[in-house]
C-alpha cells in the first residue's frame, strides 16, 4: 500500500494491485503499519493527489479490510521484540522494515513482496522468501 505512488510507473505494482481486485491473488496479511502509512501518504500528497480522509479511509475499508488480515504485534510481544534490537545494528527508519519482518513472520508468511529488497533481506528472519513485485509476478504466470 505505501507503494501507491509507484504503481503508475511500475506495471508490476499497478497487475498486483489489479489482481488482489480481481480477487486473482489472495494476500494473506498486512500490518496495521502499512495502513496507517497508506493514509498517511494518501491524505499528504499535493492537492491534485490528495485523497480526503474519508476516501482513503473508504479504500481501505472496501479494499483492504474485507480482503487480508490486517496484524499487529501484541504490545508484550512488541516490547520484547524491541528491546532484542538493541543488541542488533538496526537502527533509524530500518527498524520500520524489521517490524514488518517481524509481523510477517510471526505471521507465518512464506513471503513477503516488496521493492525495497535490500533493507528487507537484511531484517527478514530466516525462512521467509523476499521477492520483488516482478519476481511474483513472474510465479503468478
Amino acid at each position: 500500500m505505501s507503494g501507491l505512488l509507484e504503481v503508475a510507473a511500475d506495471s508490476a505494482c499497478r497487475a498486483i494491485l489489479e489482481a488482489l481486485a480481481a480477487r486473482r491473488l489472495r494476500l494473506g496479511v498486512t500490518a496495521w503499519q502499512c495502513c496507517l502509512e497508506f493514509y498517511s501518504v494518501t491524505t499528504r500528497l499535493p492537492p491534485d493527489y490528495r485523497l480526503s480522509a474519508e476516501a482513503a479511509i473508504t479504500l481501505l475499508t472496501e479494499h483492504v479490510f474485507n480482503r487480508v488480515e490486517v496484524v499487529d504485534l501484541p504490545v508484550e510481544d512488541a516490547v520484547s521484540w524491541l528491546k532484542r534490537q538493541t543488541a542488533s545494528e538496526i537502527r533509524g527508519g530500518l527498524i520500520y522494515d524489521a517490524h514488518l519482518a517481524q509481523i510477517a513472520h510471526r505471521s507465518g508468511c512464506a513471503m513477503l513482496v516488496t521493492t525495497n529488497l535490500a533493507d528487507f533481506r537484511q531484517v527478514t528472519p530466516h525462512g521467509i522468501e523476499i521477492l520483488s513485485p516482478q519476481q511474483l509476478l513472474a510465479r503468478m504466470v
